[in-house]
Order: C-alpha cells, then structure tokens, then sequence
C-alpha cells in the first residue's frame, strides 16, 4: 500500500470520526481524564492541512460559487457580533463548523470516487457500531436512548 493511499484513508477515517462526534470539544468522550475529541480534532486537522496546503487551482463552476460563497458568508460572519453581541454558544458553534464542515467541504471536493466511496461505508460501519450499542443498552428498557454519552440527536448524527 502506498503511503498516499495510507493518508487518504487515515484522513477518511479522522473525517468520519469528526462527522460522527460533530463537536471539536466534547467532554462525554473524557476517559480517565484525557479528553479524546480534542486529541481526534487535531489528529484531524493536522492531517488535513497537506491537503489545504496541496491546492494549486479551483475551477470555478456554477455550483461550486455558490458554496463558496455559502462558505465566505459563513467565515465572515463574526462581523455581526459586533452588533449583536457575542455568546459562547456562538463562538462554540462556529469554531465547529470552520473546523470540521469546511474543511469536510474541501476534503469532498478533492477526493476521488473511491474515497468517497470508502467514507461512505466507514460511515456505515459507525452507524452499525453505534446502532448496535444502543440496541444492546436499551433491550427492553423504556428510557430515553443514549449511546456513548449523546442522546438522539447524537445518536441521528
């Protein structure tokens, strides 16, 4: 296996990862006081920077201006706190999104039909995961579902 195909599926797999936690910092996934989600994070962001830093061109096509455009608006958003205030369920939400739907954005657009492909099933495989674990935790139970310290929304992520 080459190193390039390593890569890609080490990235695939942080993304993945990154999908399913949907948070840069979670502090459910603290186990015997190390927090995890902020180790995936930046597991995650360090590979994805030679991927950045790998751009020499994008073309420009009709759907590809509108998302970045999506995208500018978003990332200069900040601007408005300056009128209406900043709150820390702001800055926490959109730290998560520059740091894991952006780059998710440009990683999608760069990667081949395979990768894509494999995303999808490692996907997969933590939905079976997860599904499974629940299964197992609820059984015949009434409660309310929780996998892995996330309620339902966790859960349908």
């Amino acid at each position: 296996m080459l190193l390039r195909d390593i890569y890609s599926w080490l990235l695939i797999f942080m993304t993945s990862v990154m999908i399913t936690i949907g948070r840069v910092y979670d502090e459910r996934l603290e186990i015997g006081g190390v927090n995890f989600s902020i180790i995936l994070s930046v597991l995650f962001i360090i590979l994805f920077l030679p991927m950045l830093f790998s751009i020499k061109s994008v073309q420009l096509s009709s759907s590809n201006r509108y998302l970045f455009g999506f995208l500018a608006l978003i990332l200069f958003s900040p601007i408005l706190w300056v009128f209406y205030g900043v709150n820390d369920y702001g800055i926490e939400k959109y730290i998560n999104f520059v740091v894991i739907i952006i780059p998710l954005v440009i990683i999608s657009s760069r990667f081949k039909y395979k990768d894509i492909t494999g995303l999808i099933n490692i996907l997969l495989y933590f939905i079976f995961f997860l599904a499974l674990l629940g299964v197992i935790k609820l059984g015949n139970s009434v409660e309310r579902l929780s996998v892995l310290g996330g309620g339902p929304i966790i859960f349908a992520r």
